[in-house]
């Protein structure tokens, strides 16, 4: 069961909010009782996210792994407090970031404007990302976030910096050798997806970042080409975004810091007529140190600051004097080389008193309105987190009614087509599948010598690993192959059920332990199809609809993997 609000954790951490929720665990806004109640953030994985074939692996490097992260410091990444673990449920306390998320951030932005973000203003804000990988790149051993996208990136609200969030899946490369397939399609490289990420994933989820930003659209899903951005007006960019998203890893940036430096040239050259030059991220000496958080000022405009500054002291001055001539007269300058006490100034001991007593006074009344002001501020504070807790008590209380009522209504045997994924694609009514496997088990390996559907070509690209490529009815057609690790049930409830835009298929409609799911952008067709240990991505364009001239063939290579 979920945590709600005002239950406490430990004794010590008391629950404000939930912020979102997934298939993996939540996150939740809370008050930390024994640190002067500071607010911080607290991330539930539930014990079914650490579940499956190598699941005694992943219970034994958790702690491990969460104590490098703990030992993490910069100031984009948001600070490991502590981490335990409750009746099987892992809880992660970490500083809680103030501000909103890109993809928000980019939705008001299309909601207002019609546009997607200034390509300029992007760029400097995946020099920031870049920068905080450096970093993690650069331990010891290298840390790999592999979810990079713009809902885990958080522009901080106080300091502007942009935070980089959700370690859930970032694995260090000491614990590559058991893998899944993790991350978000169209933001995770080719190899991730394959069970096989490496440091220069992360750069490929950098320019899927950027591509959504810069045009407002998502990646595609499951595509075998780099990403190319329509802007006219900014050829170097589109250049950039299409090196840092090649399918190749050998063909990408080789580090971070150098897709960094490209886009710092970009912004120096391209980029400088729509953003202030002031803003422009400098080289930085030791890449761990963020510079552009700081906006340090260029070397040309020192002079101009130093100018700016003597003329504010020389004001200050001068009201200092005119307050004191006013008080106590003009003083009467003393030559050095008298000791004449007829020519230095009369000081009038009443004067002074007097104006000691109306300093005092004054600082007295000053500190006194701070007081208030500040006592003011903290009662409303108070009023208003008790206002939210009764509304999210009450807004709790009516979701369950909700859902009650929901179930209640709900007949037990529902249709098997209203759980069918929201999509234009039906199975043709003549097309039969053919007999379901038993499980992975009794029947680990493909058949032998299948035989190859007509208008496709195959390729083997490893023991574990195949293509298909062809046309099917004036159809496009791209089918990937590859033998995952773990088991068919691990994928159809862990990673497959996670996929963006794809939902379950009930089991009574498939083979036991079988998965699929698609989706439809612009004009190609988009699918993935999970058994028996084989993972199946597929690509049609155009979009085939229900044709069987195109699907047979298809069923027909995914029942008989080679």
């Amino acid at each position: 069961m979920s945590l709600v609000v005002r239950d406490r954790l430990q004794d010590r951490y008391e629950v404000v909010r939930s912020i979102k929720s997934g298939g993996m665990g939540a996150v939740y806004e809370a008050i930390d009782h024994k640190l002067a109640s500071t607010p911080c953030a607290i991330k539930e994985v539930l014990a079914s996210a650490l579940l499956g074939s190598s699941s005694a692996y992943v219970l034994a490097s958790f702690e491990s792994e969460m104590r490098a992260l703990a030992g993490l410091e910069h100031p984009n990444i948001p600070r490991v407090r502590d981490y335990f673990e409750i009746e099987g449920k892992r809880y992660i306390i970490l500083d809680l970031v103030q501000g909103q998320g890109l993809d928000d951030e980019l939705a008001d932005h299309l909601r207002l404007t019609h546009q997607a973000m200034d390509p300029a203003v992007a760029a400097v804000d995946m020099v920031q990302v870049l920068e905080t990988l450096s970093y993690l790149h650069s331990c010891q051993p290298p840390i790999i976030h592999r979810d990079i996208k713009s809902a885990n990136l958080i522009r901080d609200s106080r300091s502007g910096r942009i935070k980089l969030v959700d370690f859930g899946i970032a694995r260090s490369v000491e614990t590559q050798k058991v893998q899944t397939q993790v991350g978000t399609p169209g933001f995770c490289a080719p190899e991730q997806m394959a069970g096989r990420a490496e440091l220069r994933s992360d750069i490929y989820s950098v320019g899927a970042t950027l591509y959504h930003l810069c045009t407002g659209r998502l990646p595609p899903a499951f595509t075998f080409d780099a990403l190319e951005m329509e802007l006219p007006d900014c050829p170097g960019l589109v250049k950039i975004v299409l090196k840092a998203t090649q399918p190749k890893p050998s063909d990408r940036y080789a580090t971070a810091e150098e897709m960094a430096r490209a886009l710092r040239a970009w912004l120096r050259n391209e980029g400088s007529a729509k953003i202030d030059p002031v803003c422009l991220p400098p080289e930085p000496a030791i890449t761990k140190i963020n510079p552009l958080a700081s906006a340090p000022v260029p070397s040309n405009s020192q002079h101009g600051l130093w100018v700016a500054v003597l003329a504010m002291l020389l004001a200050a001055l001068g009201l200092l004097y005119s307050d004191y001539s006013s008080r106590f007269g003009k003083p009467t300058p003393t030559p050095l080389a008298s000791t004449n006490s007829q020519t230095r100034p009369i000081r009038s001991p009443k004067k002074d008193a007097q104006f000691n007593q109306e300093f005092a006074k004054r600082q007295a009344l000053a500190e006194k309105a701070a007081q208030q002001r500040e006592a003011q501020r903290l009662a409303r504070e108070k009023l208003e987190l008790a206002a939210e807790r009764e509304r999210l008590a009450a807004e709790q209380v009516r979701q369950q009614r909700v859902r009650k009522a929901a179930q209640d209504a709900t007949p037990r045997t529902a249709p098997i087509a209203a759980s069918y994924p929201r999509s234009e694609f039906t199975p043709h009514p003549d097309t039969k599948r053919p007999a379901p496997i038993e499980s992975a088990a009794s029947n680990p390996g493909p058949p032998t010598s299948p035989s190859l559907p007509d208008g496709l070509t195959y390729r083997r690209l490893s023991p574990s690993a195949s293509t298909y490529v062809g046309t099917l009815d004036n159809h496009s057609v791209r089918l990937h192959l590859s033998k995952s690790r773990s088991s068919g049930l691990d994928l159809q409830r862990e990673q497959a059920g996670r996929l963006a835009g794809m939902r379950r298929v009930p089991e009574r409609e498939r083979s036991p332990g079988e998965f699929c799911g698609w989706q439809t952008a612009g004009n190609t067709h988009y699918g993935v199809h999970i058994k028996d240990h084989w993972l199946t991505l597929i690509e049609v364009k155009p979009a085939p609809g229900a044709n069987p001239r195109v699907w047979d063939p298809i069923n027909q290579v995914i029942d008989n993997p080679r």
